[in-house]
């Protein structure tokens, strides 16, 4: 497939809605466009218009259509939104008539991958447009649009060319061998850098603290058989998602559900019991089990006689949150109550909103939106801590009396670790993961 080949797809989602947003772009979309109409429309750039669609002499819809004119589009090609009813049908039948006129349906992401190409976007705003479009979280969603919104790849440019600067200084001394270095021009040397050191761990901090809020976090429901796992897992969902049965070993694979818990989206996981077993099923069920443990950030582990989960769990699981409650609360006295457990009964409900009360608070705080640069990935945060590893190395060297080579390399490798954060190099991979999340009209 041709990057200069007439693309469409739907933008907008595929449900039956009042309309329906269709996206066409490439050279030649408008005289495309302009074939299905039946009577001459004067279509402006960067204008909307209602006309008429038709295919073969007969109508298919009456729509909106919007015509962006290369340069000053999405794409930065010729480009045409057309607005029109939200029943597939027609949907499906307008972009039928755009292929049977020589355009093809776009493959997922190639829209922004097309305005990558002709620098309409740079891969900061592709990341921070993946995290917008994929984050499960209120504050996620506002985090990524700071990122996109508030300039953050000019705030690193910003830091970039500060770095440069110094660098600039130090090479400018190693010109002039001559001239021995003074201790004042040492120390503006090694605060300058010790400043820049901490602004970037600022920056991964911020995104590795706030990262949590991104996505929904998943609570995974663990413990021997037949101690309530399921019916915990009904309960806190109110419907009856799992099989209950008081038959050890009832449920054998993994059943997600998401819970909307005051503002807050969780994963909910319930999993096969926990024992020794020979039963092939169920041992792999319990495997499943198992990972799902490693992966949890918060653990729910249960048990009938408040009995703690084994070290070699707790290990699996070392730095996520865990929660240790006593099922079947009804049938227990009292006065046999541990301290540091809670005590439920999805039978009559005691407990369970101290545990919803718990959920909330652990998930309490709220990512910090102000005075830090707005990472949106892993990749990202990752370039940051190598530079500023090796800022940190460079102000060691400028404290001490090593030579000015050694401190200039340390400081180029910096810069070069930032690069790839906005530029262009050695990026198709990184850019084929991303737009692979993107739907086909992104």
């Amino acid at each position: 497939m041709s990057s200069q080949d007439c693309i469409v797809a739907l933008a907008s989602g595929r449900a039956v809605a009042a309309l329906s947003l269709i996206r066409a772009s490439g050279e030649g979309i408008f005289e495309i466009f302009k074939s299905m109409l039946q009577s001459e429309v004067q279509l402006e750039p960067n204008h909307s218009q209602f006309c008429r669609l038709y295919s073969q002499g007969e109508p298919i819809d009456e729509v909106v259509a919007t015509y962006f004119k290369a340069p000053k589009s999405f794409t930065g090609e010729d480009m045409i939104e057309i607005s029109c009813h939200g029943n597939p049908l027609i949907v499906e039948r307008i972009i039928e008539e755009f292929v049977s006129r020589g355009t093809r349906i776009a493959e997922a992401g190639e829209f922004s991958r097309r305005a990558y190409k002709n620098n309409k976007m740079s891969l900061w705003d592709l990341e921070a447009l993946d995290l917008l479009m994929s984050s499960s979280q209120v504050e996620g969603v506002r985090w990524a649009i700071r990122s996109k919104l508030e300039a953050s790849g000019l705030r690193l440019q910003d830091f970039r060319n500060r770095l440069s600067e110094v660098l600039s200084q130090v090479e400018a001394e190693l010109d002039f061998p001559e001239h021995e270095v003074d201790q004042g021009t040492r120390d503006g040397l090694t605060k300058a850098i010790e400043a820049m050191a901490l602004e970037l761990e600022s920056w991964a901090i911020s995104f590795e603290k706030s990262r949590s809020h991104f996505f929904s976090p998943k609570v995974a429901i663990l413990g021997p058989p037949n101690v309530g796992k399921s019916s915990l897992f009904n309960c806190l969902l109110g419907q009856e998602r799992a099989i209950v049965y008081n038959l050890a070993g009832t449920t054998r694979d993994l059943l997600e559900a998401q819970l909307r818990l005051g503002g807050l989206d969780l994963c909910l996981v319930d999993t096969a019991g926990l024992r020794e077993s020979s039963d092939p099923l169920e041992r792999l069920g319990m495997q499943k089990s198992l990972e799902v443990l490693k992966a949890a950030d918060l653990v729910l582990w249960l048990s009938d006689q408040a009995e703690p989960a084994p070290q070699s769990y707790r290990e699996l699981a070392k730095d996520s949150k865990w929660l240790f409650l006593a099922t079947k609360s009804d049938l227990r006295a009292r006065e046999q109550r541990k301290e540091a457990w809670i005590y439920i009964s999805s039978q009559t409900g005691e407990g369970i909103e101290k545990l919803k009360k718990e959920l909330l608070s652990w998930q309490k705080g709220r990512p910090d939106f102000e005075g830090s640069l707005h990472l949106s990935s892993d990749r990202q945060c990752q370039l940051v801590r190598e530079a500023q590893s090796l800022l940190s190395e460079a102000l060691d060297l400028a404290a001490g009396s090593a030579e000015l080579e050694w401190l200039a390399q340390k400081l180029r490798e910096a810069n070069q670790r930032l690069e790839p954060l906005i530029g262009k190099i050695g990026h198709e991979e990184i850019l084929g993961r991303i737009l692979s999340r993107f739907c086909i009209g992104k």
